[in-house]
């Protein structure tokens, strides 16, 4: 997926989505809308998406593109995922456990978010990878019934 596609596409700029005007019974573009709405939240110091770097101590913005993995398999809270980004300024992975919200919705941060107290190592996404492949691998299962 191209960054323009991840990156700016879910900010509705550019769209030739239409909704429905009640007042005149016309549809009437989106674009021009979102675009202003975006302008005026970027010029007031808004940012659509952020993370808290664990590295820097502090809120970092981002773009979807700087998010390595999304984990919703969360078995203890299905409001939450985890969310690894890679951090634009450092280049440190974080993982902070947020809500929905706070990734799908542009603007929208949760008032608190966990922060895993760890730095993770430039190949950690690829080892929990590889790990997970090996679990659901049938040479795994047949090297534990050997055990």
């Amino acid at each position: 997926m191209a960054h323009d596609d991840l990156d700016i596409a879910p900010l509705g700029l550019g769209t030739e989505l239409t909704f429905r005007n009640v007042l005149t019974a016309r549809d009437d573009p989106v674009a021009e809308e979102l675009s202003d709405l975006a302008a005026t939240r970027f010029g007031a110091g808004e940012w659509p998406w952020s993370f808290f770097c664990y590295l820097e101590a502090r809120p970092r913005p981002i773009t979807p593109s700087a998010i390595a993995r999304i984990d919703e398999h969360n078995q203890c809270d299905e409001e939450r995922l985890a969310v690894a980004v890679r951090c634009p300024s450092c280049a440190t992975t974080s993982v902070n456990v947020v809500t929905h919200r706070h990734v799908d919705v542009p603007f929208w941060n949760d008032s608190s978010v966990v922060v895993a107290h760890q730095i993770f190592a430039d190949d950690a996404l690829r080892v929990v990878d590889d790990f997970r492949a090996e679990l659901e691998s049938a040479s795994f299962d047949e090297r534990r019934l050997e055990l």
